[in-house]
């Protein structure tokens, strides 16, 4: 993959956009996780649970993820490219006169609800709901993204009826 602009950041990542040879044209989003100063617990526990939902979740609200990446140093997650950025984003964009029609939004909460009924039917937890892990398509589609702190139900102690203890949240 070739790195190209710099799209945003997170408390342990930064998201470029991408190209390959192999798919000439297509634009990617390139998760990069900087581990040589991490410790091997969050990297175990964190990282790899992330890669690993990533990487299995399909659904056609999620943000799609084509591999998971890791070395020594550095760890990568290639997604698919949301080029209107998260609807937090989007939001502040907007004129001040202007608004998202409620139409709109009624749109966007069914396609984001259906994603999350998606993760908790496959036993899955986001937990970490907000505009800005809604990403935008070229149609402005909304997706959602990031599992930096989601979990699967076997990680709780009994499904999601108790506190899930994780040290990401």
């Amino acid at each position: 993959y070739e790195i190209h602009e710099f799209l945003g950041e997170g408390s342990y990542s930064k998201v470029y956009r991408a190209t390959t040879d192999k798919h000439p044209g297509v634009n990617f989003a390139v998760k990069r996780y900087k581990i040589q100063k991490s410790t091997q617990k969050w990297i175990d526990r964190c990282l790899l649970r992330e890669l690993r939902i990533a990487c299995t979740v399909r659904h056609p609200s999620i943000i799609e993820a084509f591999a998971g990446i890791k070395s020594e140093s550095e760890a990568y997650l290639v997604l698919q490219y949301a080029p209107n950025g998260s609807v937090n984003t989007y939001l502040k964009k907007l004129p001040s006169i202007e608004y998202v029609k409620e139409r709109k939004v009624r749109e966007w909460a069914s396609d984001l609800f259906g994603g999350v009924a998606y993760l908790h039917n496959s036993e899955i937890c986001h937990r970490d709901i907000k505009c800005d892990n809604f990403l935008l398509t070229q149609q402005k589609k909304p997706l959602l993204a990031d599992f930096s702190f989601a979990c699967m139900a076997e990680q709780a102690d009994t499904r999601f009826d108790c506190m899930v203890k994780t040290i990401c949240g």
